[in-house]
């Protein structure tokens, strides 16, 4: 009610402003803006005063729904998460075990290029001793080369 008598006072004193000359639009705006701005936060503060005994069980009440559907997509992310961990750690086991096979294989083939290289280099050997008089190696090549070339 203050509020009333002192909106009642201030109407009062602009309408004896105006009646003395002062142009109205430069005193009546923003005073008047201020007035209505501060009783509107007045009504709003005292209408949000009031609504707390209702607002405390709305809110509690869209709390609870809000973390039932959080826990819900938590529930489904957190399923996912393991499915998909495990089909991870299954496609790692799986890569490992091949990884290993081809470590096994290369080593094999390794083995068996060294193999036929010494084995190529003995032949050589071999055929450069007892290759006749007349017949030499070609210039430039060495005794890991095949190829001989027959001189006249």
């Amino acid at each position: 009610m203050s509020t009333t008598v002192d909106l009642d006072s201030k109407v009062s004193q602009r309408s004896r402003r105006c009646a003395a000359g002062s142009s109205a639009a430069e005193t009546t705006q923003p005073k008047l803006g201020n007035v209505l701005a501060s009783l509107w936060a007045g009504l709003l503060k005292v209408f949000w005063r009031a609504t707390r005994s209702v607002r405390r069980p709305v809110v509690a009440k869209l709390d609870r729904h809000v973390l039932q559907l959080l826990d819900a997509d938590f529930q489904t992310l957190s399923e996912q998460l393991n499915h998909l961990s495990t089909q991870v750690t299954e496609a790692n086991a799986s890569h490992v075990n091949a990884v290993r096979e081809m470590n096994v294989f290369v080593d094999g083939m390794l083995r068996e290029v060294a193999r036929l290289q010494s084995q190529v280099l003995t032949l050589s050997q071999i055929c450069s001793q007892n290759l006749p008089a007349g017949i030499r190696p070609a210039p430039g090549c060495d005794h890991e080369t095949e190829e001989f070339a027959h001189s006249p």
